[in-house]
């Protein structure tokens, strides 16, 4: 498990530092009482897209698996890593999480579970702030609403501010990826995608229809030659989809079918 942290420098007097140590307490019990919690809801396993990822998580076809957007470790990362650690094959999720206390909270989650080195927590980022989409295109995309606090201009700025504190994680992902999940950064997913697609053989995007994170994402995959929708959901939630090479569709589709609830009338 990785679990390198880079360490901020120390506070100057004791005011700061009881000071920090409140806002960092503070920050931590929001996390706790639920801050993302939802996102543990959202994707159940016996529900669309987690029912998506356990089916892909449990094809023994692949076995490298990478999510960028760990958060607290308990709702995508959980989901899959469960999925492999009941398979009798070597198979591992490499998860990488770019805000540095988020990633602090999903390695305190997983502190003293048995994982049989199935499950890689990572905190880095697999793109450069300048990757970044800029706050010009944010105003103009299509899907941006400004009243939702996700799209904020505080929330762009704290982004920007992970991205570029934390540590290039792509050389610690392999360099063949069998599933790639994107569920990370609101204005950051299209870098990761850009930096990752050539790597992967299934992407898997959630939020891709009407939100920003994997709008643009969603809209290059259907355009091109070499990748196929096996799944495609505007429905549920802010929409889901599944995209795998154009070879593997008839792998990859039927997998999905045959785990995927029909949606709700």
């Amino acid at each position: 498990m990785n679990s390198a942290v880079r360490q901020s420098a120390r506070p100057k007097n004791a005011a700061s530092r009881a000071a920090g140590v409140l806002r960092e307490s503070l920050r931590y019990l929001r996390l706790w009482a639920g801050m993302y919690s939802r996102r543990r809801a959202d994707v159940a396993s016996g529900e669309g897209f987690g029912a998506a990822l356990a089916a892909l998580a449990s094809c023994r076809r692949f076995s490298r698996y990478v999510e960028i957007g760990t958060a607290h470790g308990l709702g995508t990362t959980k989901l899959i890593t469960d999925a492999l650690l009941a398979r009798p094959d070597d198979c591992r999720l490499w998860t990488v999480e770019s805000h540095r206390f988020t990633y602090q909270v999903a390695v305190r989650n997983w502190r003293g579970a048995e994982t049989r080195g199935r499950l890689v927590l990572i905190y880095g980022a697999a793109t450069g702030v300048g990757d970044m989409m800029q706050w010009e295109e944010i105003c103009a995309d299509p899907n941006y609403d400004e009243t939702k606090s996700v799209y904020s201009f505080s929330s762009y700025e704290k982004g920007k501010a992970a991205q570029q504190n934390a540590p290039d994680a792509k050389p610690l992902l392999p360099e063949e990826i069998d599933v790639l999940l994107l569920d990370g950064g609101e204005f950051s997913s299209y870098g990761e995608y850009k930096a990752l697609a050539g790597r992967a053989k299934v992407i898997c995007l959630d939020d891709s229809h009407r939100a920003i994170k994997n709008r643009r994402v969603r809209e290059e995959l259907l355009a091109a030659e070499e990748w196929a929708a096996a799944a495609d959901m505007p429905n549920e939630r802010n929409g889901w989809s599944v995209f795998c090479r154009r070879e593997l569709l008839e792998t990859v589709a039927p997998l999905l079918r045959a785990a995927v609830p029909p949606p709700h009338p």
